[in-house]
């Protein structure tokens, strides 16, 4: 598996660029978390859910953090990331991953 994503030179010229993903590395993080989840969905349900609610609000706080790095640069109104570094791109695309996976499981859990 890979994944592709446009990269833009500094000449101005865009590029399209590959990251290779191991298959058997996909595989052992999906068993990891289906064995976190599953003993924590068996032995206490209840726990699942404040472990969703702590990823919702790490993912927030993630959000937070990166948004304050443009505070700081003097950029008060932006949408997306275009104008942070790239650390806080990562975080900030780690924060919304958090809160996805933490509102997933939520909205799973009621259903």
């Amino acid at each position: 598996m890979s994944i592709w994503y446009s990269k833009r030179e500094k000449d101005g010229k865009k590029s399209l660029v590959g990251v290779d993903i191991p298959f058997p590395l996909i595989i052992t993080v999906l068993g990891l978390l289906a064995a976190i989840v599953g003993t924590r969905l068996f032995n206490n349900p209840s726990q699942l859910v404040i472990d969703a609610f702590y990823l919702v609000a790490f993912g927030f706080l993630l959000l937070l953090i990166s948004k304050v790095s443009l505070f700081a640069k003097g950029i008060w109104i932006s949408w997306g990331y275009s104008h942070m570094s790239k650390y806080f791109r990562f975080v900030y695309i780690f924060g919304y991953i958090l809160v996805g996976i933490g509102i997933i499981i939520l909205v799973a859990y009621k259903s």
